[in-house]
């Protein structure tokens, strides 16, 4: 994402624990890269772990802090599980 400037502040979401479904790809991707540089830990979620690492590298190359977490949105107790397991974590999913 060179070359591109957010409008909103640096730290936006500095402090915050976001959670991004289907973050490997697509909009959910560029929403997930939006999130970590205004200051976010993004956690970014689905089916396919090799889109999900490839995403979390590239937020890492500029900075960002990203995990990945396995996820079958169409699943409800996943999701449920998926959350539990983040505010363990994090204390928080903002």
């Amino acid at each position: 994402m060179s070359g591109y400037k957010s409008v909103f502040e640096k730290d936006l979401f500095s402090n915050q624990v976001i959670l991004v479904t289907g973050g490997g790809t697509g909009i959910g991707r560029c929403i997930a890269h939006e999130l970590a540089s205004l200051g976010a830990l993004v956690i970014i979620a689905a089916r396919k772990i090799d889109q999900l690492d490839n995403t979390a590298k590239e937020i890492r190359l500029l900075g960002g802090r990203c995990e990945i977490m396995l996820l079958n949105i169409r699943d409800p107790l996943q999701a449920q599980d998926l959350v539990k397991t983040i505010v363990a974590k994090h204390g928080k999913l903002t």
